[in-house]
C-alpha cells in the first residue's frame, strides 16, 4: 500500500481541494469556505496525498479544550484505503498538541460508513439535531470522544 503524506493547506491548494470537493460530495463547499478556513486561527485544514496526487482534506477547528470536526472528505478514487480513519486521528493528534482534549461532531443519519468508522475509533453518540442539514432537512447524528483516556 502506497504512503500517504499530510501537510497543512495553502490558499495554492485552493483549485485542487475545490475539484476534490466536488468529485466527493453533492453539495460542494464553495470557494469562500475554504478562503475562510485559511484565514481563521482556529481552523486547520489539513491535506493527504499521494504523491503529487491530493487525496483527502481534513477541516477541524480547536478551541480550547474543544476539537470540531467540520469535514473529511476522501477522493472516490482513494477509499477503502485507510485515509478516512488517518485523518481522524490526525486531527486527534494534532487538536491535542493545540490543547483540546474532547473532540465533537456532526455525521448524516443515513452517512452509516461514517458513523461506524467514528465509532471504531471511540466515538459514540452523543445526540441528534433534527432536520439539521437544509439541503435534505436530515437529521445529524451527533458524536463525541474525550481524548487521552
Amino acid at each position: 500500500m502506497t504512503a500517504f503524506t499530510f501537510r497543512p493547506a495553502s490558499t495554492d491548494d485552493l483549485d485542487a481541494l475545490l475539484a476534490l470537493e466536488a468529485r466527493s460530495f453533492d453539495k460542494p463547499w464553495p470557494r469562500g469556505a475554504f478562503e475562510q478556513e485559511l484565514e481563521l486561527p482556529q481552523a486547520q485544514l489539513w491535506l493527504a496525498f499521494e504523491g503529487e496526487a491530493l487525496a483527502a482534506y481534513v477541516d477541524f477547528w480547536v478551541a480550547g479544550p474543544e476539537i470540531s470536526l467540520l469535514n473529511v472528505a476522501v477522493d472516490p478514487s482513494f477509499r477503502r484505503r485507510g485515509l478516512g480513519r488517518d485523518l481522524v486521528e490526525l486531527m486527534e493528534r494534532e487538536g491535542a498538541a493545540l490543547g483540546g482534549d474532547e473532540v465533537y461532531l456532526e455525521v448524516r443519519r443515513t452517512n452509516v460508513g461514517a458513523q461506524a468508522l467514528y465509532a471504531a475509533l471511540g466515538f459514540e453518540q452523543t445526540g441528534i439535531r433534527k432536520r439539521y442539514y437544509s439541503d435534505t432537512k436530515e437529521d445529524a447524528i451527533l458524536m463525541g470522544k474525550r481524548l487521552g483516556g
